[in-house]
This record gives structure tokens, C-alpha cells and sequence, in this order.
């Protein structure tokens, strides 16, 4: 009887080495594909914003849709401010001089509040 439950012990730990296994397989393939998804999402917006104009960008839902995804919240509000801004003349304080880029980068770096090295680094092809 002894020897059963031995083995019985054994055999848990085993199933539970799998499980664990499984679960961080899942986990690992999961946050693999959130990432790339991301990466998605942030070369398409900062595409988007070296072409159009703050204003246009306001009306473009596909921008809008990336950048939502990328800010996990709705960037309208922000982009209105920023639309403002540049109607002021202001907004050049929160723009980098250099590349389109890394211009079009802090754009949707300012609307998602990711940092704009990173998006600049995918565009680029730095972080694939």
C-alpha cells in the first residue's frame, strides 16, 4: 500500500510538471503574438503620420483604430490637443528635429504615451 501511494505522488508531480509546462508555453506564444501585433500596430501609425497632416490624421479611422490599439485607450481626445497646439504654433516643442521618421515616431508617441524610441526602432527596422 505504501508503494501505491509513492508512485501516486510521483505521477502528480509529473502531471503537474506538464501542466506547468503547457501553461507557459501558452503564455510565451501568446505574449509573442501581443508583441508582434504591436509592432503591427505602431508601423502602420507612424506610417500613416509621416504621410498626413495632424488634421488629416483626425480623420483617419485605420490611424485612429492603430493607435487606439496601441494606447489601449481612445486617442482622439489627444490628438485634438495636439491639433490645437499646432494651430498655436506650439507644437513643434514636442516634435524632434531629424528624420520624417522620428518625427512621424513622436507623433504617435505623444498619442499613445509608448516611447518614441521604440516605435522609431520598429519603423526602422531596428526591433522586429
Amino acid at each position: 500500500m505504501q508503494m501505491r501511494s509513492e508512485w501516486d505522488q510521483v505521477v502528480a508531480i509529473l502531471v503537474a510538471i506538464v501542466v506547468v509546462g503547457v501553461a507557459s508555453a501558452i503564455v510565451s506564444l501568446s505574449i509573442r503574438r501581443t508583441r508582434q501585433k504591436l509592432r503591427k500596430a505602431a508601423e502602420f501609425a507612424a506610417s500613416r503620420a509621416k504621410q498626413k497632416k495632424l488634421g488629416e490624421l483626425s480623420r483617419d479611422s485605420e490611424f485612429l483604430r492603430a493607435c487606439a490599439k496601441l494606447a489601449g485607450k481612445p486617442v482622439e481626445k489627444r490628438l485634438a490637443a495636439y491639433i490645437a497646439l499646432e494651430v498655436d504654433g506650439r507644437l513643434v516643442e514636442y516634435l524632434p528635429a531629424g528624420p520624417v521618421r522620428m518625427k512621424a515616431a513622436q507623433i504617435v508617441s505623444l498619442l499613445t504615451d509608448l516611447p518614441s524610441r521604440w516605435i522609431y526602432d520598429v519603423v526602422t527596422g531596428r526591433r522586429s
